[in-house]
């Protein structure tokens, strides 16, 4: 006997709910990780040989973490503004105009974060607005998507000047005396433009895992000029010492 799956108010308004508790537990764990890998990659190249290749290895998995955690707070604020408005989308046929980028994004997210109720929340849209508004978000027709939840959650790697960037603020913060051994072509700079190096929120989180007041205001606006980020962090982190290397192994 075949079932006939609905849309629910109530089961979308506590699968949101829900969603916006998940997307804060997982990014504050990315957070607390991310700062840990920042101070290994700072030790790394703070050794007499520095070990500058598998820096930049760390380096990339930190910047996706980075990238996912920005992702994420977009997210979340997204399923907290359309929890708030479940009555309005229950009694409206269409998607009101200005929820389509949220509720889009949110399909076209589901199967690319670690939270499971996004895939109950992006059921229910499904069943709401039905299979073209799904396809139409998956392959972002018409730009729906926001912008920078799309970036953020892109499978393309940081180009190697994005990677060089980080770890010379990360050198920079922990005042460690480093420079690349084989520093990226002026060329592949200018092709690189459009990457952002990591100030502003970005880097803030980096080192020290939280964000001002504007860089977060700005960011949950979905960005603006040079991908959102603002001017350097005001931070501060423990220096590393060459006696902090002698004491560290890594695998």
């Amino acid at each position: 006997m075949f079932t006939t799956r609905r849309f629910s108010k109530t089961k979308l308004k506590t699968q949101l709910k829900l969603a916006v508790h998940r997307f804060e537990i997982s990014a504050n764990k990315k957070n607390a990780i991310s700062k840990q890998q920042t101070r290994e990659i700072a030790v790394m190249l703070a050794e007499d040989k520095p070990k500058e290749e598998k820096a930049m290895i760390r380096v990339e998995g930190l910047i996706r973490e980075q990238n996912a955690v920005e992702a994420y707070e977009i997210l979340q604020l997204s399923c907290e503004l359309l929890a708030s408005r479940v009555n309005l989308i229950g009694a409206t046929k269409e998607c009101p105009p200005d929820m389509i980028s949220s509720i889009a994004t949110l399909i076209w997210a589901a199967d690319r974060v670690d939270i499971t109720e996004l895939s109950t929340v992006k059921k229910q849209f499904v069943e709401k607005y039905g299979k073209k508004f799904e396809l139409d978000a998956l392959k972002n027709n018409g730009k729906i998507l926001n912008e920078r939840v799309l970036a953020k959650l892109s499978f393309e790697p940081p180009t190697a000047y994005v990677v060089q960037c980080y770890m010379e603020r990360i050198c920079e913060q922990y005042e460690v005396d480093w420079k690349p051994k084989n520093p990226v072509p002026p060329d592949e700079i200018k092709m690189s433009e459009s990457d952002v190096p990591p100030v502003g929120y970005s880097m803030q989180y980096v080192v020290t895992g939280t964000t001002d007041i504007d860089s977060e205001a700005n960011y949950s606006k979905g960005g603006s000029g040079n991908d959102g980020y603002g001017g350097l962090p005001t931070v501060v982190a423990q220096p590393i010492s060459s006696s902090t290397c002698s004491s560290t192994t890594w695998d």
